[in-house]
């Protein structure tokens, strides 16, 4: 699964089974974000994910002649300024839920292993408060 490949299927992905926030990707411009602010609204906090990704490692000549590179998918899950973690880990948790049951299954081309959540991401000029959760990944070429 080449680059272009794997980006598609990552955002087939996350149209298909996400819908608990906007979902902002590389290189696309951000819609404004517009904090809820009441504490009593169905949508509060309100909430969005910044998706990128890193290739880590790549080892060429595996047995079969394939090549495997090591990434990961970055997200950073971003919930309004002030209204606590709680919905930020629930985000993270339906996150892992979906990456759990999700990879390539009809080429074997894609892995995804345990994620894991990073550390606190700051914004200069939006009320957001934000962590970086890491979705490491294995894909073959």
């Amino acid at each position: 699964m080449d680059y272009q490949a794997f980006y598609r299927h990552v955002r087939l992905m996350f149209s298909n089974n996400w819908t608990s926030s906007p979902v902002v990707w590389p290189n696309e411009p951000m819609q404004p974000f517009e904090p809820v602010g009441d504490q009593g609204s169905a949508s509060y906090p309100a909430s969005m994910l910044l998706v990128d990704f890193n290739d880590e490692q790549a080892d060429f000549g595996t047995f079969d002649g394939t090549d495997q590179v090591d990434g990961s998918l970055v997200v950073t899950i971003c919930v309004e300024a002030g209204a606590g973690e709680d919905k930020l880990f629930d985000l993270f948790d339906r996150l892992k839920a979906m990456f759990a049951t999700y990879g390539d299954s009809s080429t074997d081309a894609l892995q995804f292993l345990v994620p894991r959540l990073g550390g606190m991401v700051a914004f200069e000029d939006l009320p957001l408060f934000g962590r970086e959760a890491h979705f490491p990944f294995k894909r073959w070429e």
